[in-house]
């Protein structure tokens, strides 16, 4: 798989110049597991950890029976936290510790069938994030092309696997809205009186596969502008374009975001 290959350079590089024990990958839409799975096991439990997440509840289950296929039947033994794969039933516009956007979406939708209830108030409860590679090949088919696609994809693919909405860029502009909560820390000596502070991963990055009309319109919105005094401008929460890549095709598929530190 393309996106196994390019993130698991990202990883090795992480590795060797991270200054923490080990480097944490978010698979978004895992689907099979394929990728992040692959991913784990092209590296030790004790250099990188993986979390997974799926709005299907069918994927989520097939997610973990490959891993322990794959990984080990004792993947998810013990407790969750000293875990080095998990796999959580969640959206990407859901997997935020915004209370706001937690209350909108009650728990049972956002929860891993072991993952304690969440109800989005204090630190213990919220999602532990600090990712420094985020991984996704997300429903991005826009609508109008669903009835273009042949029979050996439409008839073994759930439909909201496949389909990205109007342009196909639902879900991506969810994983680009929250890429900056996902790629920050809390600071658990922050927690005192309810007040929560982060530090940031260096320059997180982020690999989706993409319909091949996202590129340049990622491109466009993605690109930073420099102001009248020649400063670049902070938007969308610093989450950058680096660079588009094409699949074996020639086709443009795969973009690489930034998400900067400021």
């Amino acid at each position: 798989n393309y996106l196994s290959g390019t993130s698991g350079k990202n990883i090795e590089c992480e590795s060797k110049s991270s200054g923490r024990k080990k480097v944490r990958v978010l698979d978004v839409g895992c689907g099979t597991g394929a990728i992040s799975i692959a991913l784990a096991k092209m590296f030790s439990p004790d250099d990188v950890e993986f979390v997974s997440i799926d709005v299907s509840k069918e994927a989520i289950e097939l997610t973990k029976e490959n891993a322990r296929r794959i990984l080990g039947d004792d993947i998810y033994g013990g407790d969750e936290k000293d875990r080095y794969y998990n796999a959580f039933l969640c959206s990407a516009a859901e997997f935020t510790n915004n209370i706001k956007e937690t209350n909108k979406n009650k728990v049972d939708s956002t929860k891993s069938d072991d993952h304690d209830d969440n109800d989005g108030g204090g630190c213990t409860d919220q999602f532990e994030f600090g990712f420094d590679i985020v991984v996704s090949n997300p429903p991005y088919i826009p609508e109008k092309d669903m009835e273009t696609l042949s029979e050996d994809v439409v008839g073994y693919e759930d439909y909201g696997a496949l389909c990205g909405g109007d342009d196909g860029m639902d879900v991506i502009r969810d994983i680009v809205k929250n890429l900056p909560e996902w790629c920050r820390r809390v600071n658990p000596n922050g927690c005192d009186d309810g007040d929560v502070s982060y530090s940031y991963v260096g320059d997180a990055i982020c690999w989706m596969e993409v319909d091949t009309s996202h590129p340049k319109l990622m491109r466009d919105w993605l690109t930073p502008n420099d102001n009248n005094d020649g400063v670049t401008e902070k938007h969308n929460g610093g989450v950058e374009f680096v660079e588009g890549l094409s699949d074996f095709f020639g086709l443009d598929r795969f973009v690489k975001l930034k998400i900067k530190t400021w």
